[in-house]
């Protein structure tokens, strides 16, 4: 089972944002970047776009600090026993920025998304 802790969508931090968790979060946390932003995964510096994410392990150390304001973004924190055993078998990064895949449809499909 899969337990959220924590979660924020859309949130917007006017004044910026600096995050630093030297130790990991404790649990897994997800953040989506709508706003560019420096991101150090375990002592690797990244700078990242709009559209990226990363998906951190509970005992990853990672920070992430805004690049511009203001710094939006969405996360959450989750947890549960099976819960690393899923993520690798669904084979999602982890531990290192990624770009999020657009919603844009299938060829053929006639799927309609609200932006």
């Amino acid at each position: 089972m899969i337990q959220l802790v924590s979660c924020g969508h859309n949130f917007v931090h006017s004044d910026g944002i600096r995050i630093d968790r030297s130790s990991g979060a404790g649990n897994y946390a997800f953040v989506l970047f709508r706003s560019k932003a420096e991101v150090v995964i375990d002592g690797t510096a990244y700078t990242v776009d709009n559209n990226a994410y990363i998906l951190m392990q509970p005992s990853t150390p990672y920070m992430y600090r805004d690049l511009e304001k203001p710094f939006v973004n969405d996360w959450f924190h989750c947890e549960g026993t099976e819960l690393g055993a899923y993520l690798q078998q669904l084979q999602l990064p982890l531990d290192r920025p990624a770009e999020a895949a657009t919603r844009r449809p299938c060829p053929g499909a006639s799927w309609n998304f609200k932006t």
